[in-house]
């Protein structure tokens, strides 16, 4: 049995989109993989970010502790308390400590700790 030539074209452009089909997705499955790798690249850098900015977080805080722990013997000593001026001091060095460890501690996490994520796509 043979097929009627009006039957030759169309049975052509059937296989054509077959083929077609196949490598679109073909294309989707390697493009998926692709995406995926790059997406576990992203939450690798997420996570290395996360460990860095914790750690400095916890640098942080022993460093900023250890001058409030200072501070407090100082302030429980009778001779600073009682004296305004070494009082005033105290209080002065508690005000810079806080003020200029927060902005050392912003700009060493944005400088040192964030590392940007791949692209994607």
């Amino acid at each position: 049995m043979s097929l009627p030539v009006a039957a030759l074209p169309v049975l052509k452009e059937l296989i054509t989109a077959a083929a077609q089909y196949q490598m679109c997705k073909e294309h989707e499955r390697t493009e998926r993989i692709k995406i995926e790798a790059q997406l576990e690249a992203c939450l690798a850098t997420l996570n290395a970010n996360h460990e860095k900015f914790f750690r400095a977080m916890d640098d942080n805080r022993d460093m900023i502790n250890r001058a409030y722990d200072a501070a407090e013997k100082l302030l429980a000593d009778p001779k600073v308390s009682a004296n305004p001026n070494l009082l005033q001091a105290v209080l002065m060095f508690l005000q810079n400590v806080h003020a200029v460890h927060s902005v050392n501690f912003v700009n060493a996490v944005n400088a040192n700790a964030i590392t940007r994520l791949p692209r994607i796509g």
